[in-house]
């Protein structure tokens, strides 16, 4: 059927088709060149390079390891290229993870005390007991 017997096209579906057209133009002619510009190179190296890490970031999630999420050599690799900022970010991190250990070590030690207290408690007052009492069903 000739094109005239279905009307004029829609205004709104013009740039939709010339866009399709040119992308559609664009991707064959960076696949028919022998090799990827460097950008895009870059750009991929790159995003496998963050997959890999969401990656490794998830299992480790799903493990219940978070301390990988923190550590100073993930943040080596990932320059923001300021040098004085990265110095002070893994000085800053270093620092936070050392807290967060004495945090934990203070807690556990909190937790053993409350339970020391309690278990004494409960020795203490099996003694004040008569043996009587203890013996009864």
């Amino acid at each position: 059927m000739p094109f005239h017997m279905f009307g004029p096209p829609h205004l709104p579906v013009l740039p939709i088709l010339l866009s399709s057209a040119l992308a559609l133009a664009a991707g064959a002619y960076l696949g028919s060149r022998k090799g990827m510009p460097a950008s895009l190179v870059r750009a991929g190296v790159k995003l496998r390079a963050r997959m890999r890490g969401l990656q490794c970031a998830r299992g480790a999630h799903m493990r219940g390891d978070a301390s990988h999420m923190y550590s100073t050599s993930r943040n080596a690799r990932n320059s923001s290229g300021n040098s004085a900022f990265d110095a002070y970010r893994s000085a800053t991190l270093s620092k936070l993870e050392q807290e967060a250990a004495e945090l934990r070590s203070y807690l556990d030690e909190l937790r053993h005390a409350k339970d020391r207290s309690e278990f004494d408690a409960f020795l203490e007052e099996r003694r004040r007991k008569p043996a009587n009492e203890a013996s009864s069903p």
